[in-house]
């Protein structure tokens, strides 16, 4: 019986989720992992997309999740195709791709809100007509939901160019890796956004000011300007 448990958790395999909740060409696209496993083992995880990739080994057991971020270096294409492969200790390995949720540049606010109770049109920049295919290069969505367990764990995977509005219900279940990973990248020049003024002090002992949604409309609305002029071809 002892040598049939033992077959049995060896052939038990783990589960693997990954998310890319946007690309950076000219930065890192972070690639989030989500294991877990109910025997212990060391899994090999690899991203990959066209001749980029990154490589962590992760460390899982007891069947506790286990996060970590990948930071693929620039990649080629405002949407890349990412592959995910993997290979444990005990033999079993596997592989599957991963969808990026937002091309480069295409998401000017990503809004940690999964109970959806900020409204995304108020976000939206004002003039419209100036988001057309022909003076935005990527896509006229400017802000999306973002999960908050798709938030990357490092700062290197928060591209200069977003801007992140955080609910406070996502607020409170946010990792302190991933609080410290948005400190880090917000003392960097990122700029957080809060829907409650109470959130304001956590946030402050880690060094950040964020703004506050309700006194922040028109700021926000002035940085997606910024960005839609940076875009904007010169004719």
């Amino acid at each position: 019986s002892g040598w049939l448990c033992a077959t049995l958790i060896a052939a038990d395999p783990p589960t693997i989720h990954a998310a890319v909740p946007w690309a950076d060409c000219e930065g890192y696209t972070p690639v989030v992992i989500s294991v877990s496993s109910s025997a212990e083992r060391v899994i090999r995880v690899k991203a990959s997309a066209g001749s980029s990739s990154a490589t962590s080994d992760v460390a899982v057991g007891g069947g506790q999740l286990v996060r970590s971020t990948l930071l693929l270096p620039p990649v080629s294409g405002e949407s890349p195709s990412v592959t995910v492969s993997w290979a444990s200790d005990d033999g079993l390995d596997g592989e599957f791709p991963v969808s990026t949720a937002n091309a480069h540049r295409a998401l000017g606010l990503a809004v940690i809100d999964g109970d959806e109770r900020v409204p995304l049109k108020s976000l939206e920049f004002a003039d419209k007509s100036s988001f057309t295919s022909r003076s935005y290069r990527s896509s006229s969505t400017i802000s999306a939901r973002v999960p908050a367990a798709d938030l990357p764990e490092r700062w290197q995977g928060y591209p200069t160019w977003l801007t992140l509005v955080i609910a406070s219900s996502d607020d409170r279940a946010l990792a302190p890796e991933q609080r410290l990973a948005i400190a880090t990248w917000a003392a960097a020049g990122g700029v957080v956004v809060v829907a409650d003024s109470a959130q304001r002090e956590p946030w402050r002992r880690l060094g950040v000011e964020p703004w506050v949604l309700s006194v922040s409309e028109a700021a926000i609305l002035e940085r997606l300007k910024q960005q839609a002029g940076v875009l904007t071809p010169q004719i």
